[in-house]
């Protein structure tokens, strides 16, 4: 009993001790942020989108609010004689965007050589050296798809353009059969008819 007692009376003891201890020598615990305090570390980098590069057209008449197909549009040259085509949709109906061409086209100095409508509409316009066909058909319900094309005109049409048209050439002069009646030596004057007869004589005054 007396073993006993003194094991758990220097258990006591110990333990005693090691509270006193830390009650003199406290530990600073770990501070714990709060949610939505931690460290975001390193800032990785967000790429912007690319700006949307729209490209004018001199020239010609767009309708507002049209979607350029990039994948399928080709031009070559400067902005005032370009060359190439043109894909987009417009958000109108295909009679509004045939009438829309028809009325804006002659604004910029085209002029008008030929409107077909059908299922597939084409419009051609002319302006100097260039020719302009503006194909339209429908892409879905208020909406149009437009090829608008512009290519040079060929050398040989462009002068015959610019020419003025050549004068028939003169008939040559009739000539009478040689049963009808000629002139006599003494000067008398035979007027022919049409039909070939001699309906007058009249002698020439004299010298």
């Amino acid at each position: 009993m007396g073993s006993l007692a003194w094991a758990r009376s220097a258990a006591l003891s110990t333990l005693t001790s090691l509270a006193l201890y830390g009650c003199g020598n406290p530990q600073p615990l770990a501070s714990v942020p709060p949610p939505g305090a931690m460290s975001p570390g390193a800032a990785v980098p967000v790429s912007a989108p690319a700006p949307r590069v729209i490209r004018r057209f001199v020239g010609i008449p767009m309708p507002p609010n049209n979607v350029l197909d990039v994948d399928r549009t080709v031009t070559v040259g400067g902005d005032t004689d370009w060359l190439g085509r043109i894909f987009f949709a417009a958000p109108m109906p295909v009679d509004q965007t045939i009438e829309f061409y028809r009325r804006e086209m002659p604004r910029y100095g085209w002029t008008e050589l030929a409107v077909t409508r059908s299922d597939t509409s084409v419009l051609a316009y002319q302006m100097g050296s260039r020719l302009a066909t503006i194909v339209t058909r429908q892409a879905s319900p208020g909406s149009t798809q437009v090829e608008f094309w512009v290519n040079p005109l060929r050398a040989r049409d462009t002068e015959q353009a610019a020419q003025p048209a050549e004068p028939p050439p003169p008939e040559p002069p009739a000539v009478l059969p040689s049963s009808f009646p000629r002139a006599p030596v003494d000067g008398t004057v035979i007027t022919i008819t049409p039909r070939g007869r001699a309906v007058d004589q009249t002698p020439l005054p004299p010298p």
